[in-house]
């Protein structure tokens, strides 16, 4: 999930990007200076994600915020990778349960 905007840090932060393994329950949290920032380490995380252990990544959850998911060559990255996004319902936090309780 990700929350966006926040006043800036001190080191020019306005949000932050929260990723949660359902399984494990490992939590990484990344600090964002803007909100098209996220793609790109949506990308960083998959990959590292993958090279690091025997699991591939087969789904991603978030909230259906169109203006971070919305572009089409990420939905194709995605694609290529055999990730599916699974959104959950506009104001329905309960079903990003874990990570919204994280917010």
């Amino acid at each position: 999930d990700v929350s966006l905007p926040h006043t800036p840090t001190l080191g020019k932060n306005i949000g932050f990007s929260i990723w949660v393994d359902e399984f494990s329950h490992y939590t990484l949290v990344w600090m964002l200076k803007h909100k098209t920032e996220f793609r790109e380490h949506c990308k960083e995380v998959i990959v590292q994600l993958e090279s690091a252990s025997v699991f591939k990544v087969k789904q991603i959850q978030s909230d259906s915020n169109p203006e971070v998911y919305g572009d089409s060559k990420f939905g194709k990255w995605l694609l290529d990778k055999g990730i599916t996004r699974r959104a959950s319902a506009p104001y329905a936090q309960y079903q990003n349960g874990l990570v919204e309780r994280m917010i």
